[in-house]
């Protein structure tokens, strides 16, 4: 009987022990991936904050080229508009040509 009490007890202290031993390791995981996870949450943040950014130029830049082409077309109806005219006074006045 006192043998199998002893035996009993050792299985019962290595079982601790084995207890103990996957718990630290259970939580030294879980630490490292709390870390992780803190890790990750910071460079989501920072690539958010990067696309926001990114958004912005891009609509500066599409806001640019809509301007540049209103310009563009504004020009291009002055220039037409001045060809229309040179060659309306021209028709009218055909001796102005030898000028």
């Amino acid at each position: 009987m006192e043998t199998l009490e002893k035996s009993l007890s050792h299985i019962v202290r290595e079982f601790e022990t084995e207890r103990q031993s996957i718990l630290r390791k259970a939580k030294i995981e879980n630490e490292s991936s709390k870390t992780e996870i803190s890790k990750l949450r910071r460079t989501l943040e920072l690539k958010t904050k990067e696309m926001n950014k990114v958004k912005k130029l891009a609509k500066n830049i599409l806001d640019q080229r809509t301007e540049i082409e209103r310009f563009f077309l504004e020009a291009l109806e002055q220039v037409k508009h001045e060809v229309a005219l040179n060659r309306f006074v021209i028709c009218s006045y055909p001796f102005l040509k030898l000028i």
